[in-house]
């Protein structure tokens, strides 16, 4: 792979996932969430946006349409995906109950620190359907602007929506273990 080629995929797609993923972790970090637990954002992002986002688009975009990639795309969708991982999965991530509702304001507070448009992130609030057969409208919707596959990331996403569900639902608070 040419060096232009990765610079310009770090530029347009792996530099906006990672300003993504920090200002996550300092806006978290800055509210003093004591009972937040980061790891399904972590496990989330890992298996999600730092693998098969980036070799998604590595593998559907030629050097000319990455070049035409605004960065905001690859941190609106960062955002989208994280918040919607979220909306399924939310009470996993406080240690002792908490309803959605705290997620539209902490992802707008995320997206202005980014200085993205809010109104890209106006919705009605509720998860994106992940059932089998179900429609992809959403799906279609973000993956365009990327070039990807909306199958592919209706089901990458839903896989691993569930697997934050699996691997993290039944583990206990530290202060629990004794």
């Amino acid at each position: 792979m040419p060096d232009s080629r990765v610079r310009l995929g770090q530029e347009k797609v792996g530099l906006p996932i990672m300003q993504t993923y920090e200002a996550l972790g300092y806006t978290i970090d800055r509210k003093g969430w004591k009972r937040f637990r980061k790891q399904p954002i972590y496990y989330y992002f890992d298996r999600m946006l730092g693998q098969w986002l980036i070799e998604s688009i590595d593998g559907c975009l030629d050097d000319a349409q990455l070049r035409e990639l605004e960065p905001d795309e690859s941190r609106i969708i960062t955002l989208l995906l994280i918040r919607d991982m979220l909306r399924h999965n939310g009470e996993i991530v406080w240690w002792e109950g908490r309803s959605g509702a705290w997620i539209g304001a902490f992802f707008d507070e995320v997206a202005q620190q980014l200085d993205l448009p809010l109104d890209r992130f106006e919705d009605d609030g509720q998860p994106y359907n992940l059932a089998e057969g179900s429609e992809t409208d959403w799906a279609s919707r973000l993956a365009r602007p990327l070039g990807i596959s909306a199958l592919e990331l209706f089901a990458s996403h839903a896989a691993i929506v569930k697997g934050v569900a699996n691997n993290f639902k039944t583990m206990k608070p530290w202060w629990r273990l004794w």
